[in-house]
């Protein structure tokens, strides 16, 4: 099982659960750049380039069998790329509270007024607060 957290969470996203997964359970957690642990992020990475760093991280601790993807928030995001990237790969995935790929076209249809205006104005936020955390997310 492979858990990826939510946007600046890194690790810690799983704390609560980590020591409640049953102990034959073969379960990863990582920090994406920038979050956690990591080395900060330099510009604005993409879930593709994300789902670079997991297929890495695979490499690396030489996981070739299909995984089960447990996924939070922006990780959600992370996840549908990679799963689109390496279907063969995946035995199931799990979304908690999931990054919705329409979100900004759904706000936008429910407040045609100041939708646009609300979705700049969270996406400023989440930018200043990447500055101020060394994340890199778009």
């Amino acid at each position: 099982m492979l858990f990826d957290a939510g946007a600046t969470s890194g690790i810690s996203g799983w704390n609560s659960i980590w020591s409640k997964l049953p102990d034959d359970t073969t379960a990863i957690r990582y920090s994406r750049r920038g979050e956690g642990g990591s080395s900060a992020c330099h510009g604005d990475l993409s879930a593709k380039d994300y789902v670079d760093d997991v297929e890495k991280l695979f490499k690396t601790l030489k996981i070739s069998t299909p995984i089960i993807y447990v996924s939070h928030s922006y990780g959600s995001k992370v996840a549908r790329e990679y799963a689109k990237r390496n279907p063969s790969k995946i035995t199931a995935m799990l979304f908690l509270d999931p990054i919705n790929p329409r979100d900004v076209e759904i706000i936008e249809s429910l407040d045609p007024i100041n939708g646009a205006q609300a979705n700049e104005g969270l996406k400023q936020s989440d930018l200043a607060k990447g500055a101020k955390t060394n994340w890199c997310l778009i």
